[in-house]
């Protein structure tokens, strides 16, 4: 059975969580992680990929880290083009 890069990139980040002391803060836990990413994917451009998916996974299952989620429309938002539409269908609305 082979392991996929995301599976290996988990053990590699095991591997070096356990090498921290255990009281360090979560902030720092990943800044020391992240430094040591270069010998994970070696500057390949599919482990460059995987790297924050497998820290994401690891942090999530171990820590309860959850990352930043992204913010979403708000509502009512409209894009150039749907603002263009409306103004358009306003004037034939019109009488002229």
């Amino acid at each position: 059975m082979t392991d996929s890069w995301l599976d290996r990139g988990v053990r590699m980040i095991e591997a070096l969580d356990l090498q921290l002391p255990g009281d360090m803060p979560l902030s720092d836990r990943k800044k020391l992680i992240q430094a040591e990413a270069w010998r994970f994917h070696g500057g390949t451009s599919w482990g460059q990929k995987v790297w924050p998916k497998a820290k994401r996974a690891y942090f999530g299952k171990k820590y309860g880290d959850r990352p930043a989620v992204k913010a979403g429309v708000p509502e009512g938002h409209l894009s150039p083009l749907e603002r263009l539409m409306a103004k358009s269908a306003i004037r034939q609305d019109r009488p002229a």
